[in-house]
């Protein structure tokens, strides 16, 4: 199993097992690296130490910055695409609901106005059949 060593100033670090093996992530400056430690049947306690050293040349670094930014730059862009799939698949049900929603009042609000148009025409029907008997029996009555 091959250790990596890199003398470099990491910022976070994260660490989680998956089975046996245990994966630590640390960050230096733009790149990632991961190690995987597998041992089986044993876990990991306290430091350990490398059992094969990997010493790179500052031109392999380079090289291993050059292609590395190139990398996180790809999956940067294919994870903001996906983001923004996601995100417009998301919206567009948002407003499939929405609209549904409206729909729905649209129909209430329009059966409540046919209501009120019925009741106003039956009203206005009742007020003038009320005047005409009115006048009919003043008439009868003089």
């Amino acid at each position: 199993m091959p250790a990596i060593v890199l003398k470099a100033q990491t910022g976070t670090t994260k660490s989680r097992r998956e089975g046996n093996t245990t994966i630590i992530e640390k960050t230096v400056e733009k790149g990632l690296l991961t190690e995987s430690h597998t041992d089986p049947g044993r876990r990991l306690k306290g430091k350990q130490a490398a059992k094969q050293t990997v010493t790179f040349s500052a031109a392999e670094m380079k090289a291993f910055d050059k292609s590395n930014d190139e990398k996180i730059e790809k999956g940067r862009k294919a994870a903001t695409a996906k983001t923004l799939a996601s995100m417009n698949t998301q919206a567009n049900r948002y407003g499939a609901v929405l609209e549904a929603k409206h729909r729905a009042e649209l129909k209430n609000l329009a059966d409540q106005l046919s209501r009120a148009e019925a009741e106003l025409a039956t009203m206005i029907g009742d007020k003038r059949d009320k005047k005409e008997r009115k006048e009919e029996r003043k008439r009868t009555a003089t």
